[in-house]
């Protein structure tokens, strides 16, 4: 692989390592720094760290799949609650309404009972003043 210099001055094909040195032919002729055997291990782990990031990649996607059925899984739950809510609401409103309607009859009635009253409360002091006329004593049944 290149050395840094080789490669921006683009002669990178002609970049070789002496035989006894880390640096390349080039860069000891010129008396400068190589990084030739540093650029392969520093491609070694970029591309280890490109693999490790994938797998991270892949394991964060197959996380957002679960959560994502979890989520349609918990929007089917709260659906069937909404609906349930909308029924209870409903039998709620209807039961109201029926006991309302309950509530009036049963004062109807007692209305009438109220009118009923006082024409029996009529009735039993004309039986009470006649019998007191014909001297029958109160206490008797």
């Amino acid at each position: 692989m290149p050395c840094t210099r080789c490669f921006r001055a683009g002669s990178g094909m002609s970049c070789r390592m002496a035989a006894d040195s880390n640096r390349c032919e080039r860069c000891i002729r010129d008396k400068k720094q190589c990084d030739g055997v540093a650029v392969a291990s520093s491609l070694s782990r970029v591309l280890q760290t490109q693999r490790e990031l994938e797998k991270d990649e892949d394991a964060a996607e197959e996380e957002i799949f679960a959560l994502q059925e979890e989520m349609n899984r918990l929007q089917q739950n709260l659906g069937l609650s909404l609906a349930r809510l909308r029924r209870i609401r409903t039998l709620k409103r209807n039961a109201e309404s029926r006991g309302k309607e309950l509530f009036q009859r049963g004062m109807i009635e007692l209305d009438r009972e109220d009118g009923i009253l006082p024409a029996l409360d009529a009735h039993e002091l004309e039986l009470t003043s006649e019998l007191v006329s014909m001297e029958v004593p109160p206490d008797l049944d």
